[in-house]
């Protein structure tokens, strides 16, 4: 739940200040990672040969967990000799110039210098039933070489993979990649003729962690985008005026009790700052589109008729239903938002017909504080 301080200014005219509370549900949200981005791909290999030498302390921590609490469990040694351990090293490999992509960042937990990109899975190719394939699978070893191991296969049934897609017209431009030379996993797909149809490979590896770092004081702002939806209130809206067989009414500004749901595309910038040594997320800018629809009421009285054949009489008023579609645009900047919006009023009831503001449009400027992001620097 994200809450809002919002001061709508309409038109210049008047100021009416008020406090809503919305829940913003993001959907899709992602960022596009620059190909210049810092990046390495890191590979955990197991069974990589270590010498403890004579007299050293070996530490060996384990983690458990009993009825929901985590234990860490501590064993310190000595060796009387040298000794020859088998442990798991981690292999990283250089992406800068060919990171680019969609993703989801986090900054790690024990380590604040270090942002970890999630990119988002390969897209899934099928290839039919009958087509003959040659599988590449490169494994790491512990001095990080490459070891391939190629099978040639034809497939019995129709296959779904999730690697990424390259016509065989564009594999020489693009087979000195670095996300195609660090693949686990390429596989060339044949042709009824034997000719190349196009390759598959393992582009963003679903086993392998995906690191950035940052110099001190390096800053980086990449766009992102993502749909929102959730509840919307309405505090104030202002009114045209309009004239009808020589009749005027007047402008107004009006505050109607109203709540309804909306949605929208959002366009942004994940912006990120080492502070020395320590990853800091600052406050987005973002720049967002969307529609809604309210429902609400609205209180009429002799002067909201006064176009009608038949207004009300001076002492008498109406309440009547009010359903408002509109659209709406917003830039936020750090904290503030300043935003647009116009809908129409449809009123619904016995009386609404004699509205004066009944299907007319409505239109307003906004501007709101974040009070959720005062604290983000």
């Amino acid at each position: 739940m994200k809450y809002t301080l919002t001061i709508t200014l309409m038109l210049g005219i008047t100021t009416v200040t008020s406090i809503a509370a919305i829940a913003q549900n993001k959907v899709g949200y992602k960022i596009k990672i620059k190909p210049y981005a810092n990046v390495q791909k890191v590979v955990e290999v197991k069974g990589c040969q270590d010498t403890v030498k004579k007299g050293a302390e070996i530490k060996v921590e384990t983690i458990k967990t009993v009825d929901g609490s985590i234990y860490t469990i501590t064993r310190k040694s000595t060796p009387l000799k040298d000794t020859v351990l088998l442990i798991p090293k981690k292999i990283k490999k250089d992406l800068a110039g060919d990171a680019d992509g969609l993703a989801n960042v986090f900054i790690d937990e024990k380590d604040k210098s270090l942002l970890h990109i999630n990119y988002w899975l390969n897209p899934e190719t099928i290839v039919p039933k009958g087509s003959i394939v040659q599988k590449t699978v490169q494994t790491l070893d512990c001095n990080g070489n490459y070891i391939p191991k190629t099978t040639l296969d034809t497939l019995k049934l129709p296959t779904a993979y999730r690697l990424w897609k390259i016509d065989a017209q564009n594999w020489p431009d693009t087979k000195d990649k670095k996300w195609v030379k660090t693949a686990d996993e390429i596989i060339e797909v044949f042709g009824v003729t034997g000719n190349t149809n196009y390759y598959l490979v393992d582009r963003y590896d679903r086993n392998a962690d995906y690191q950035m770092t940052l110099k001190n004081r390096e800053f980086l702002s990449y766009p992102t985008s993502w749909l929102e939806y959730g509840p919307i209130i309405i505090p104030v809206k202002y009114r045209f005026q309009r004239e009808k067989n020589g009749k005027i009414a007047k402008d107004q500004f009006q505050s109607d009790i109203n709540i309804g749901v909306y949605g929208g595309y959002n366009f942004g910038r994940y912006r990120l700052r080492n502070d020395g040594g320590t990853l800091t997320e600052l406050t987005p800018i973002s720049f967002s589109l969307g529609s809604f629809i309210n429902v609400g009421t609205a209180s009429i009285d002799t002067l909201a008729t006064n176009l009608s054949d038949t207004p009300l009489a001076k002492d008498e008023t109406s309440t009547i239903g009010v359903i408002s579609p509109g659209f709406g645009a917003m830039l936020s900047i750090h904290n503030l938002q300043i935003g647009l919006y116009s809908g129409i009023d449809l009123g619904m009831g016995k009386s609404a017909k004699l509205w004066n503001f009944r299907n007319r449009p409505w239109i307003g400027f906004g501007i709101a504080y974040n009070v959720s992001g005062f604290w983000k620097k």
